[in-house]
């Protein structure tokens, strides 16, 4: 079936070598011919990168990932029931671990006590390309994957393939999502593979503008030989919350990671200097009253050191300003005088 489509396809662009003589078309066509077979061996070909890579990345599996930045270790396994189970540990900015088993995911922040159960953003966004493949006929959401060529990525020399949302799919997605945010929906992803290990070197996706938007780079890959299924487990005894919306998910969030204001702590009774007649600053908490003393008296002698570097600038009073000064009090005087005169009795 493709083959009859080429050759519809090469016999439609014969017009283009009408203008040559006899041989010269024939090699124009066969040149043609060659190029939409070309292209259609680049697609296999991409496939069967694809199918190696898959070997290669296939659980059990370890590596360094580095997105936008931000440094994670991420373990993958298959549980006993053949369900891929990823583990995703991210210490900074936020110390934070993602689990997914199957249908489940959650957000586990150790340090706090608390998971977030995330089930529900993986389940809307099954339903959301679910919903848009229906509407289209069941047209899949993404497309296919085609070979671009050999590239030098992150000093290797890699595969470089790239997918692009079908066209009738982005404009489902657009209606989606306010007009603001459409440079930010990835119309096209790039993936990047070592042409020797076909292991994953890097992913890339981009908007519509050309703008790339995210970046992710592999690193350290290893297979271990056995990972233990508590490590894809959500730990014992941890609040669980479980938010139904994106919205309660980052209030669940924010709640979680935003610094608690203490409570106010009640001051301790109130000193006098005896020699100054003025009240002594409280200590702070956690402070000893030497510590604070020695910090009070050092900020003292800087701010005195600070004022004596500086040569102080005195304005001097000049005559126009004595005769301005005059001016005012006389005004007050009158001022003064009218109120006066207003409240005394008829």
């Amino acid at each position: 079936m493709r083959t009859v489509v080429l050759i519809k396809i090469a016999c439609s662009q014969q017009r283009t070598f009408r203008h040559l003589d006899g041989v010269r078309r024939i090699l124009g066509v066969l040149w043609l011919y060659g190029v939409l077979v070309g292209i259609t061996l680049a697609e296999e070909t991409a496939q069967e990168i694809i199918d190696k890579s898959a070997v290669a990345m296939a659980a059990p599996i370890q590596f360094r990932l580095m997105t936008n930045g931000v440094e994670s270790v991420v373990y993958q396994k298959k549980m006993s029931n053949d369900v891929l189970a990823m583990r995703m540990e991210t210490p900074k900015p936020l110390n934070v671990v993602r689990i997914a088993v199957g249908a489940e995911s959650y957000e586990i922040y150790a340090d706090k006590g608390i998971v977030i159960d995330t089930s529900f953003m993986q389940q809307s966004v099954v339903q959301q390309a679910t919903g848009i493949s229906q509407s289209l006929g069941g047209t899949p959401v993404v497309g296919t994957f085609v070979l671009n060529g050999i590239v030098e990525f992150n000093g290797k020399r890699c595969f470089e393939l790239a997918k692009k949302v079908p066209s009738d799919v982005m404009a489902m997605l657009l209606k989606q999502v306010p007009e603001s945010a459409n440079d930010m929906i990835p119309i096209e992803s790039r993936r990047y593979i070592d042409m020797e290990s076909y292991v994953l070197v890097g992913l890339e996706s981009y908007a519509s503008s050309g703008e790339r938007l995210t970046q992710s780079l592999y690193s350290d890959i290893a297979k271990p030989s056995a990972l233990p299924n508590d490590l894809f487990l959500p730990p014992n005894g941890a609040k669980v919350l479980k938010p139904a919306s994106m919205a309660a998910y980052v209030a669940s969030v924010l709640d979680v990671t935003q610094p608690k204001s203490s409570e106010p702590q009640p001051l301790g009774p109130i000193k006098i200097d005896p020699k100054t007649g003025l009240a002594i600053a409280p200590v702070p908490p956690g402070m000893t009253e030497e510590d604070f003393k020695r910090r009070v008296d050092e900020a003292k002698d800087k701010a005195l050191a600070e004022m004596g570097s500086r040569p102080i600038h005195v304005t001097p009073w000049t005559k126009t300003r004595t005769i301005l000064a005059g001016v005012f009090l006389a005004i007050l005087v009158v001022v003064a005088g009218i109120a006066i005169w207003k409240k005394r009795p008829i």
